[in-house]
């Protein structure tokens, strides 16, 4: 995997959320998406649906495996992950966020998405 085959966004600030994109032999790098806390933007949509773009792009088209983390963990992360798993329907259960947040809950417990973000980014662009 060359370093060109993944976009990255420079981003300084604490705030982002990081990925780590791996492939199967062990080559890694991190990405810095422009994922701001979701109370610190108006249009923090936009942002959730192109992390979730995103991150299909890394594990579905080109195969990596991917963790994500933001600061905490809690939120934003949780909030793409649902958003992504509805989008592209990589759940058996993509239609219903409850019982995809308790999955992911059974690897983070704490996860605490914004599900009214999230139905409404799905909402909005589903369409896409």
């Amino acid at each position: 995997m060359e370093d060109s085959e993944l976009t990255t966004y420079d981003c300084e600030k604490a705030e982002t959320m990081k990925l780590l994109a791996m492939n199967q032999i062990g080559y890694s790098k991190q990405i810095s998406l422009p994922v701001l806390d979701l109370s610190a933007k108006e249009n923090v949509m936009n942002d959730i649906f192109m992390a979730a773009q995103y991150l299909n792009d890394l594990a579905n088209t080109k195969g990596l495996r991917v963790f994500m983390h933001s600061t905490a963990g809690v939120t934003r992360t949780s909030t793409v992950l649902l958003t992504y798993m509805s989008l592209y329907k990589v759940h058996p259960n993509y239609d219903d966020l409850h019982k995809m947040l308790k999955w992911i809950r059974q690897y983070v417990d704490i996860s605490t998405p914004n599900l009214k973000l999230v139905e409404k980014t799905i909402k909005t662009k589903r369409e896409f």
